[in-house]
């Protein structure tokens, strides 16, 4: 099967095998940039991987990174760290909508449980950029902005990496080993 071959890494995770195969849409990799237990440059540096094996065209058709500015590891942190992967795993590959035509927020609740602060999902390498004098806490006031990211390269997003622990996530035979939050 051509594509991106099963890759193993050894981390603090332990051994890991990633494989993205080409026309197999749906593999979302999602890694909060606080995070001290992995980096989200190596998620972004194997993304790099993954596009320059397939191109670029293919590898949109199959995986899309999102990393999460002031997430830490899973959650916390001070940036918005909630958001529904799943559900936008399902929209992408039941609907052909990928993550990054859906709309979606990053979202940060507070103690109560209300929303106080949220923030577009940007596919790497564009990040949220505040376009104006709108509440800075409302994503409607961000747009996902790649300008200062193919500038600089890979960098840090304003803040550092999330994780879940590399893993794959099954809800069903259709969508093994297709989320991947690190």
């Amino acid at each position: 099967m051509s594509g991106v071959p099963a890759r193993t890494r050894t981390g603090a995770a332990g051994v890991i095998h990633w494989g993205i195969c080409p026309n197999h849409r749906g593999h979302i990799l999602w890694n909060g940039q606080q995070d001290t237990a992995v980096s989200a440059r190596d998620t972004a540096r194997y993304y790099g991987e993954v596009v320059k094996k397939m191109g670029q065209a293919a590898a949109d058709d199959s995986v899309e990174l999102f990393l999460a500015p002031g997430v830490g590891h899973c959650a916390g942190g001070t940036g918005p760290d909630r958001v529904d992967l799943m559900k936008a795993l399902v929209t992408w590959t039941e609907q052909g909508i990928a993550p990054s035509r859906q709309g979606i927020v990053h979202t940060k609740l507070d103690a109560g449980g209300k929303p106080p602060q949220t923030r577009p999902m940007c596919k790497f390498p564009a990040y949220a950029s505040y376009v104006g004098s709108r509440d800075p806490n409302a994503a409607a006031s961000f747009s996902c902005s790649s300008q200062q990211a193919e500038a600089s390269g890979i960098h840090e997003q304003r803040a550092g990496g999330a994780r879940c622990g590399r893993h794959q996530v099954t809800i069903g035979s259709a969508m093994t080993d297709r989320l991947i939050a690190v």
